[in-house]
This record gives C-alpha cells, structure tokens and sequence, in this order.
C-alpha cells in the first residue's frame, strides 16, 4: 500500500515526531518526506486491508498532525529494484 500523508504544520518537532512514528512502525516498509502535493509517502507491507485500517487509527488518526491522508493500493508490481546508475 502506497499512502500520501499531508501535514498540519510543517514546524520541526511535529514533523519529528511523525518520522519517529513512521521509523518505529514496522509495516512502514519505506518513507519519503516529499516536495510537492503531500508532505510525506509511505509504503506499508500489510497482511490485510484490516490491518492497514488499524494501522491508519494509530498513524493518521491518532495524529494531531495529519491533516489527511490518501491511499493506493498496487495490485502488481511491475519493477521493484534494479541497478542504480552511477555515473
């Protein structure tokens, strides 16, 4: 599941204390604070949507941080790793 999180405010501690929140979550496979249209991208590994539901309660709505959040559930993966250019 891939999950854009917009934020309330962008002060340091409050973004601090999602990244920790986001690090000490173990279903967060990945997370990127963004530019652009959210603030930050997660990528969850779950079992099941229950289990990204409950996770949502306690990352999101457990938050007084998140504004709002979006979902995106990938049905295939298409490319997930491959050579890194370095030049």
């Amino acid at each position: 599941i891939i999950t854009e999180v917009h934020v309330e405010s962008e002060r340091p501690d409050r973004l601090d204390a999602l990244r920790r929140a986001f690090l000490a979550c173990p279903q967060v496979e990945q997370c990127y604070y963004v530019a652009g249209g959210c603030d930050f991208v997660l990528v969850f590994l779950v079992r099941s949507m229950a289990q990204y539901t409950e996770l949502t309660r306690t990352l999101f709505f457990g938050s007084d941080n998140v504004r709002r959040f979006s979902t995106r559930v990938a049905m295939d993966r298409v490319k997930t790793d491959g050579p890194v250019p370095v030049d």
